[in-house]
């Protein structure tokens, strides 16, 4: 009888072990694979964020290029239509202005009495960039 107790508290221990080894080795395998879909994901989203985000660089520069080149005179009716059209056409702009060094000329949209305490940026064209905080 106690040969047969022996065998069966081996067999029950064996048994124990190959369950917990086969749970353990699925858990190991779903975080692997759990890990690895996140990365793709991860990486999918940075590349749609990095493309987007260009695509509003160019955009911006390309629109405020045109401002450079609009024929209407600075801050007329027909020039602050323009800029207004502008920036309701694209949601990423909650405003656009002309500024000449620290004095406002002209602008149109949500933050028109906003007036910057520093740029943000300042490009080679003379545009002045900033974002709120």
């Amino acid at each position: 009888m106690r040969r047969r107790g022996r065998i069966l508290f081996v067999a029950i221990l064996a048994a124990l072990v190959g369950v917990v080894v086969l749970f353990g080795s699925i858990a190991w395998f779903l975080w692997k694979e759990s890990v690895a879909a996140e990365a793709a994901y991860s990486v999918g989203l940075a590349n749609s964020l990095g493309q987007r985000t260009e695509h509003i660089f160019l955009d911006s520069r390309d629109m405020l290029d045109g401002f450079n080149r609009h024929t209407a005179a600075r801050c007329s009716p027909e020039h602050l239509q323009a800029m207004q059209n502008a920036a309701i056409a694209r949601p990423y702009v909650r405003a656009i202005g002309y500024w000449q060094e620290t004095d406002r000329l002209c602008s149109v949209g949500f933050h028109q009495g906003l007036k910057p305490a520093r740029a943000d940026r300042i490009y080679d064209s003379g545009v002045i960039a900033w974002w709120p905080g």
